[in-house]
């Protein structure tokens, strides 16, 4: 009926007629409200030009129009189109409108989560800030425009895991919605979203699951199953579950969410990409590791596609794959992928950094693993001086890269140069989680068999002794000097 409305319009006033603008933006809002996102942004597009030719860069309707097709394009994950037209917008109103006007504030809302999303966390919070306590003043607490911008600030604050301050941001906001607005009332149904993932997020999983699920049932009847709150919903109940150990309502609610998403919002999108990877992640903890690296080849092409070869997030993913191809038994893709990935982070990220570590660490294991044990030690060794810089002599991801060296040399019977390694690996592990931790218990038993197989090659140097003195400390003896 809109698209009926529109071309009658067109025809009968022309296309520049301020008529058919309105129902060039009916149309692209009906659109984008039954997930036909790409067909939204043409008409969007369409009617930004007509508003700059007809009404001027400056007019009230214009500034609308940019800002709504600035709210599409975040809907598409086209984040740094999205921020142009919001700061566009934001730089108009505070010119025309002053600082205070509502539409100046709610532009400064928008703008603050675009520059979030695009890690600028700094420029985000001042203006969050300012955008709530001039809404607060001019609007009172209770407005729409205020309440949005306590959710802003409150989501960039959690990712910065400032978590005391979050909450009681979040709860004011879903109190003052529920009794404003009503239980089913868009707003409502954010503030309940992010509330469950904020009790997600503090391991408070049964209050968390109650919220997921409430804003699930009211976002389906509201706004409509492919809605991407109802999208957003179905993926962290995916997460959720699985945490619990309830995989087979997991698997139900990711692929729902994947379904879906790949339908409205195309294979490329970030939501699509993280069910993709957080259905991987789940297979993987199951041992499921070929569809595990299925899931993360995917998202990792998808990034390539999106950020490039070299963006963190892609080296990482490639780094995930490595892992589940390496559980899969899958040695030599396993170690493409670790090299990949560890040549991107060396580059990226520089040797000093905590991804390079983990990746050396991972070569080192893979090589391992196919029987190439000199190759592999150039990769430890590397990987435990980065981590002692980085971490310190104590740190458990240190204690593990000496362990891993000093298992290697035992392997291949370089007992005397093992010997400070494991040493070390046990006392620094007693220190760190004291004398009856699993990790002290493993150390222990790296000393034994450090020096059980000393004594198989040299039968007559008493290493046999030292075995039994760090058994006994293992069952509970008196322990080693």
């Amino acid at each position: 009926m809109l698209r009926e409305v529109y071309e009658a319009r067109r025809r009968a006033l022309g296309p520049d007629h301020r008529d058919t603008l309105g129902s060039i933006a009916n149309l692209g809002a009906l659109l984008r409200s039954r997930g036909k996102l790409d067909e939204a942004e043409e008409l969007q597009r369409a009617a930004m030009e007509i508003a700059r030719r007809t009404l001027g860069d400056d007019h009230p309707e214009t500034l609308s129009i940019v800002e709504n097709t600035g709210v599409l394009l975040w809907t598409q994950g086209k984040y740094e189109q999205a921020e142009a037209c919001f700061l566009e917008a934001l730089d108009a109103r505070r010119r025309l409108l002053g600082e205070k006007h509502p539409d100046t504030l709610a532009s400064m809302c928008n703008t603050a989560t675009i520059l979030d999303m695009l890690g600028k966390a700094d420029e985000a919070e001042a203006l969050h800030r300012e955008a709530l306590e001039s809404a607060r003043r001019v609007l009172g607490d209770e407005h729409r425009i205020t309440l949005t911008a306590i959710n802003g600030l409150g989501s960039l604050l959690w990712g910065q895991d400032r978590l005391d301050e979050v909450e009681p941001l979040f709860a004011a906001a879903l109190e003052t919605k529920r009794r404003l607005l009503g239980d089913e009332n868009r707003e409502t149904l954010l503030s309940l979203f992010n509330m469950g993932a904020l009790l997600d997020s503090q391991g408070r999983l049964d209050d968390a699951e109650r919220h997921y699920l409430e804003a699930l049932e009211g976002y389906r009847r509201v706004m409509g199953e492919d809605h991407p709150g109802t999208l957003h919903c179905l993926n962290n109940l995916g997460v959720l579950m699985a945490q619990v150990g309830r995989y087979d309502e997991a698997e139900d609610f990711y692929r729902e969410a994947l379904e879906r998403r790949r339908r409205v919002l195309g294979s490329d999108h970030p939501d699509t990409l993280t069910t993709v990877g957080s259905l991987g992640a789940m297979y993987g903890s199951l041992g499921r590791h070929d569809e595990a690296a299925a899931c993360y080849a995917e998202v990792i092409e998808g990034n390539r596609r999106a950020f490039g070869d070299d963006h963190q997030t892609t080296l990482n993913l490639i780094h995930s794959v490595g892992v589940s191809l390496w559980q899969a038994e899958r040695f030599d893709e396993a170690e493409a992928h670790f090299r990949e990935a560890l040549e991107g982070q060396r580059r990226v990220l520089g040797v000093d950094h905590p991804m390079t570590q983990r990746s050396l660490d991972s070569m080192g294991t893979v090589l391992e693993s196919r029987g190439r044990p000199e190759e592999a030690e150039v990769y430890y060794r590397e990987a435990m001086e980065v981590a002692r810089r980085l971490f310190g002599a104590t740190h458990p991801d240190t204690l593990d890269s000496i362990g891993e060296l000093a298992e290697l040399l035992i392997a291949v019977g370089r007992f005397g140069e093992a010997e400070p390694l494991a040493l070390e690996c046990e006392a620094g592990n007693r220190e760190q989680h004291g004398a009856d931790a699993p990790e002290t218990a493993r150390a222990t038993e790296l000393l034994i068999d450090l020096y059980q197989g000393w004594h198989g090659a040299e039968p007559d140097a008493g290493h046999d002794a030292s075995a039994a003195v760090w058994r006994d400390t293992l069952t509970g003896g008196a322990g080693a000097d």
